[in-house]
């Protein structure tokens, strides 16, 4: 699997070169037995590692790769009578927080199979077994990432086990990305691709920030869109003269960010005065024209060009979560008290009776860095017009569902989605509710982000695939 590094992750790895240097055998190996306290946990990694042996065999390094593109190292020294009494636990690059503290390691060779285990308490906590692999030659081409026909990209964000931090990650088919290292709390809610970089924007420590992957040359570069701590974005969209808008929240004020790629300059754009909590939820632009959808305490807006138009009247709670242009038509997708609904020129339509919202994260500082969002689960979450169909995304009797002209599609066939949680169990979704929280339609192929509960799947022409991250934002590319 390969892996896009960041600079900060480069830095962070810099204090394990003089340990590879002095390395007398480095051997890429397969895994053939990978467990933890006793259970197989083989399935939840890529296949092969790599194993380093230092002279005299007084440092042994196990290097894999989780199934979410996390680096893990596990590293034991100092040789007495064939036991390792020293070991360390690297995660990203850096020292894991849950360092294994074991009291003894072993590490023998049988056969030309590599067998290490780690113990805490007489008892084994990691068994790695391991051969010897052969690479066969890969085709070589000057795209790291690169497009090709048929791609599926998805951005989201992992966090493991427990952990209070999380990273954001980027998904090309089955490769994962990342592009935080986990030691902070971080989450990507938003995806635009154009030429040859993929944006996506979301936030970190609390703060606005958004990642540009090229993906021709692999090189990750990254900025905060303010200072402001309880800030993020939600959307992301290209304009002309290839500036880039970013919509989303600083400290309770719906704003955008408006960011020129040459001089790296950012403007800030404030859409409310901060005295109702307020969110811009989606943007685009149209003929050099700004729309942004959001909503201000109760009311559901949209700003055409900084100037705003009130869709509802403020007597129940209500979000414009998404928006789409077609001609002359401003389609608007949201909620309005229980009632998912979207607007066709200003105009309401209804289209359920079931909203109700879930907790979707939370934030626990100090002060007023506390925060805690929530996701409407039957509220439309996308809404686009592609040919002379309309498509709007959500939740229909507590299924995930899109709509085609109207009519629904259950695409979680009742929340009885099997997802596949070991080689030889799999679960069904029924004791959730579900959402469609994305969707995108190129070239006949229709593909969907199917949320429910804490599990991401991507649905695509009738195919489910469990993901490992919470997936957020989608996009084919098809040439």
């Amino acid at each position: 699997m390969k892996k896009i590094i960041a600079l900060f992750f480069i830095i962070c790895s810099i204090s394990q070169l003089n340990i590879f240097a002095d390395a007398n055998i480095q051997e890429d190996v397969k895994l053939i037995v990978f467990k933890r306290n006793g259970t197989d946990i083989i399935s939840n990694y890529s296949a092969f590692g790599t194993l380093i042996i230092t002279s005299n065999m007084n440092v042994i390094i196990v290097r894999v790769m989780n199934n979410v593109g996390i680096d893990e190292t596990f590293r034991l020294s100092a040789l007495i009578n064939n036991n390792y009494v020293f070991a360390e636990h690297f995660r990203g690059g850096m020292l894991s927080a849950g360092n294994l503290n074991a009291t003894r390691s072993t590490f023998s060779i049988s056969n030309d199979i590599y067998i290490l285990r780690i113990y805490q308490n007489q008892n084994i906590i990691y068994e790695i077994h391991m051969q010897k692999h052969i690479n066969e030659p890969e085709q070589q081409s000057n795209s790291v990432i690169g497009f090709r026909n048929n791609d599926v990209f998805i951005a989201g964000h992992y966090s493991q086990g427990f952990s209070n931090n999380s990273q954001v990650i980027l998904q090309k088919n089955n490769e994962y990305y990342e592009l935080t290292n986990g030691t902070t709390k971080a989450f990507a809610w938003a995806m635009y691709i154009i030429d040859s970089f993929v944006i996506i924007g979301g936030e970190e420590d609390n703060i606005a920030k958004y990642w540009m992957v090229n993906i021709t040359t692999g090189i990750v570069s990254s900025s905060s869109l303010t200072n402001e701590l309880k800030s993020s974005v939600y959307s992301i969209c290209v304009g002309k003269g290839d500036l880039i808008f970013f919509a989303g929240e600083s400290k309770n004020n719906a704003v955008y960010w408006e960011l020129n790629p040459v001089t790296n300059n950012i403007r800030e754009h404030k859409l409310t005065n901060g005295t109702n909590n307020s969110r811009a939820t989606s943007i685009i632009t149209s003929n050099d024209v700004i729309y942004i959808t959001g909503y201000e305490g109760k009311i559901a807006k949209y700003w055409r060009n900084n100037i705003e138009t009130a869709l509802t009247d403020g007597t129940k709670n209500a979000e414009a979560s998404a928006i789409y242009i077609s001609g002359s038509n401003i389609y608007i997708a949201g909620f309005e008290g229980n009632e998912a609904k979207y607007w066709k020129d200003g105009l309401p339509v209804t289209v359920t009776s079931e909203v109700f919202s879930s907790t979707l994260y939370s934030f626990f500082g100090s002060g007023n860095d506390d925060r805690e969002t929530t996701i409407v689960m039957g509220g439309l979450t996308s809404i686009f017009v592609s040919g002379s169909d309309i498509y709007y995304t959500g939740s229909l009797n507590r299924f995930a569902s899109y709509w085609k002209n109207g009519n629904p599609v259950d695409v979680s066939n009742g929340n009885k989605v099997p997802v596949q949680i070991a080689p030889d169990r799999s679960i069904d979704i029924q004791n959730y509710f579900s959402s469609v929280i994305d969707m995108d339609i190129s070239g006949g192929d229709i593909a969907c982000i199917i949320e429910s509960g804490s599990t991401s799947l991507l649905y695509q022409n009738g195919v489910y695939i469990p993901l490992q991250i919470n997936a957020t934002a989608l996009k084919l590319i098809r040439k």
